[in-house]
């Protein structure tokens, strides 16, 4: 990050905040083609990153999120194409009143004007947040993982190309060639030109960014999500939820990662869990209590409570009630998104209450779990950690408050289906210097949309809060 990136998207995004929403859709149209017609070249340039990720011994889980292929991009375009689908977000009128003294004061959605975001191993990023940030009238400045420079150049070019095929300037969207840590320090503290940075990536760089950056900061959260099998769960629906919830994509943030299971059935429950697992390779480190039952299981450590393993590795831990389930969320869990299984509607609600995560769901077996334990949930919705069941949450705010010299935002994010309705609440942090960063430009960082069977929009922010 320099100064004259800075200032080119500054003029740029001047230009793409008083555009049309159809000149918007047309660049979106036109990136959606371009990344399948050069579909052949990204996928060469994934294929090296993917090649230096191996040489440097990363992870399979890493690799997994580096990945492209003729479906992923098929994905990402189907992505662009659903954004471009939704209804323009600027210029509605949220309220509209005459005060005592006659002063008419009307509020209006707005862009942001520059957004900034850095992530780390997934290329789509790139697509996605390049859509969101044009079709909420905002330029944007990426900074992804070196890993992954080649596929981000990639694909950032297709989206560059589309904006200028549509009368738009091609700064609207840059990416930052310098993956070494000071270019990213360098956008953390560009204050003359970034409203808004948002960090979409693992704790380590969120507590990084939140430590260092000057800029207005939209924290998002780090994934560690728990599920809770209680004593009236059906099992064979449980076992369902648990394998989608840990197999079909266990680098992402909103994989299982602590699985609690409710000492009345944990006998019968745990033998089938562990050779379920074992098919698919998952490792099982439990408690002292399921190593009695399942001897195979591997020995849980302390800092095995709360871990986030981004891999085939599960943690395991018998409770005496949902209300100790409750306790160790608290404990151990990060807020992000939290499961019963039950059909004790009354234990359901008390844990849905009681639970503060982002995301509360609860399962149970009367609902078309077939329909939904085949994964389309996790590959198109990045937030929701469970394939099966109702998801019903019911803790939510939109308040206003100061912490220290900190103003605190809490965003109501609203999902909306045709079967039900879950809210999501995410906080964002704004240094006392930018308290003139106000909730009515907030909320122009609207939606995003995703086809799962059924329809949800989310805001922005959340949506580039996947890690």
């Amino acid at each position: 990050m320099n100064d004259e990136m800075g200032m080119r998207a500054r003029k740029a995004s001047v230009i793409l905040a008083a555009s049309d929403s159809r000149t918007r859709d047309e660049a979106l149209k036109n990136a959606a083609s371009l990344i399948l017609e050069r579909k052949d070249l990204i996928l060469a340039e994934n294929e090296i990153d993917l090649e230096n990720a191996r040489s440097s011994g990363m992870s399979q889980a890493f690799l997994d999120r580096l990945l492209l292929n003729e479906q992923r991009l098929r994905s990402i375009s189907e992505g662009i194409l659903s954004i471009r689908e939704l209804e323009d977000p600027l210029g509605k009128t949220i309220s509209d009143e005459i005060r005592p003294n006659g002063i008419r004061i009307v509020k209006k959605t707005v862009p942001l004007g520059v957004i900034a975001v850095i992530f780390e191993s997934r290329p789509n990023v790139s697509a996605d947040s390049a859509a969101l940030c044009i079709k909420s009238g905002n330029a944007v400045i990426l900074r992804g993982g070196k890993e992954a420079i080649l596929s981000n150049t990639a694909i950032t070019g297709c989206i560059r190309d589309a904006l200028s095929m549509s009368g738009l300037p091609s700064d609207c969207v840059q990416l930052i060639a310098d993956t070494t840590r000071d270019s990213a320090v360098r956008l953390m503290h560009a204050n003359d030109y970034i409203d808004v940075l948002i960090p979409r990536g693992g704790p380590g760089l969120i507590k990084a960014i939140k430590k260092e950056a000057s800029v207005p900061v939209i924290e998002t959260g780090a994934g560690t999500c728990q599920t809770y099998i209680d004593k009236d769960a059906d099992p064979d629906m449980a076992m369902k939820i648990i394998v989608n919830a840990k197999t079909s994509r266990p680098s992402v943030c909103n994989a299982l990662e602590c699985l609690l299971v409710h000492e009345d059935i944990a006998q019968s429950f745990l033998p089938e869990l562990y050779d379920v697992m074992s098919g698919y390779n998952v490792i099982i480190k439990g408690d002292e209590v399921s190593m009695k039952i399942i001897p195979s299981v591997l020995p849980a450590a302390q800092d095995d409570w709360g871990k986030e393993y981004d891999d085939l590795v599960m943690a395991l831990r018998i409770v005496s009630s949902t209300d100790e389930a409750i306790a160790y969320i608290e404990q151990y869990g990060t807020h992000h998104s939290d499961c019963i299984v039950t059909e004790n509607e009354e234990e359901a609600l008390r844990f849905m209450d009681a639970v503060d995560s982002a995301a509360v769901y609860w399962t149970e077996e009367n609902l078309d779990s077939e329909q939904r334990s085949g994964s389309p949930l996790r590959s198109s919705m990045p937030e929701v950690p469970l394939g099966s069941g109702n998801c019903v949450h019911t803790n939510t705010s939109f308040t206003e408050k100061d912490r220290s010299d900190d103003l605190s935002f809490f965003i109501t994010i609203l999902f909306l289906s045709e079967e039900y309705v879950v809210e999501h609440s995410l906080q964002i942090l704004l240094p006392s210097a930018s308290r003139k960063l106000c909730v009515s430009k907030l909320v122009c960082i609207f939606s995003k949309f995703f086809q799962i069977g059924v329809s949800v929009y989310y805001l922005l922010a959340y949506a580039l809060a996947e890690a």
